[in-house]
């Protein structure tokens, strides 16, 4: 099918190295197509793009999560095909239908839609560097945090909780893998798939999504330039699955050989900065009205486990 009015949205600015992927992937396309270059995700910034890049009927998003999202929200608003092609698997956006954003200090995901079609090129992919596409099972290993917050909140509050669904997201996580090959990225890419149609038949994502991802979202606010969301996400599961002092030691063997990096001294973080977001995070959660988790037991002297252990 051909397509009179294309749009690329990217991310990949900023270095030679960037600009030749760009090039590579944008070459799949008509070369009149306009180009777009995102460079935040402020909500209003967002939006407003969406409302000067109206009618495009093919809307391409080309290099990390970023450039993905913001094609799928430009490309809902415009009613127009969406193809998805990561340069790096750094998130399940991929395979979601919503667009996460920043607004008010936190991440709100807003109805966009799933992208039509996937665009998946390994060659491309394993040109970049092994760090960036390992911090897609960010979004994996998050399970591990996300069942014992779900757990905990299931006795505490009276939550429903699935225990059908909680063993689907383990079988998940244990595929977890290296990726410095096809076979590898592949089964990143399918277990992204799985847990995001998992999430999806459950109704929320309380799966996959817990007091990692909250770390995550108040961590931001601090941050002068941008990280991996799956970094972020494995800094995270360190530190609260030491808070809920669930398996610490094999999560993060499982980290070391993947070798996602997960601790301050391997992202550049300060730890001082970790320690001050999560004695914050009680009043960040409560402000935000997130899901209970872990957090919510901070302000007491001790944390109860969850009557089934998760790890």
């Amino acid at each position: 099918m051909t397509y009179q009015n294309v749009l690329i949205v990217s991310n990949l600015i900023g270095s030679a190295r960037a600009t030749e992927v760009y090039k590579k992937a944008a070459s799949r396309f008509d070369e009149d197509a306009k180009e777009l270059f995102v460079t935040q995700t402020e909500r209003k910034y967002v939006e407003d793009l969406a409302a000067k890049h109206a009618g495009f009927d093919l809307v391409v998003g080309v290099g990390g999560g970023v450039a993905v999202d913001v094609a799928k929200f430009i490309g809902a608003r415009s009613k127009a095909r969406v193809i998805a092609f990561p340069t790096i698997i750094s998130t399940d956006c991929i395979f979601t239908s919503s667009t996460a954003v920043r607004e008010g200090g936190t991440v709100k995901y807003i109805p966009s839609k799933k992208p039509d079609e996937l665009i998946v090129e390994y060659d491309l992919l394993l040109e970049a560097p092994y760090r960036l596409n390992v911090c897609g099972w960010g979004d994996i290993l998050s399970i591990h945090t996300a069942l014992w917050d779900w757990k905990l909140s299931a006795d505490e509050t009276g939550e429903k909780y699935d225990e059908e669904v909680a063993a689907q997201a383990r079988d998940i996580l244990s595929k977890a893998c290296r990726v410095d090959n096809k076979e590898g990225l592949a089964t990143l890419i399918e277990c992204l798939r799985c847990e995001v149609d998992l999430c999806d038949g459950f109704g929320n994502s309380r799966p996959e999504e817990g007091s990692e991802h909250l770390f995550v979202y108040s961590l931001e606010n601090h941050l002068k330039q941008s990280y991996p969301h799956g970094e972020l996400v494995a800094l995270g599961i360190h530190e609260m699955s030491k808070l809920q002092k669930n398996d610490v030691n094999k999560i993060c063997r499982v980290m070391d050989d993947l070798e996602l990096p997960y601790k301050t001294k391997d992202t550049g973080i300060y730890a001082s900065m970790t320690k001050e977001v999560i004695t914050g995070l009680p009043a960040y959660v409560k402000k935000h009205k997130f899901f209970y988790s872990v957090v919510n037991k901070l302000d007491s002297k001790r944390v109860r486990k969850p009557r089934t252990n998760q790890g």
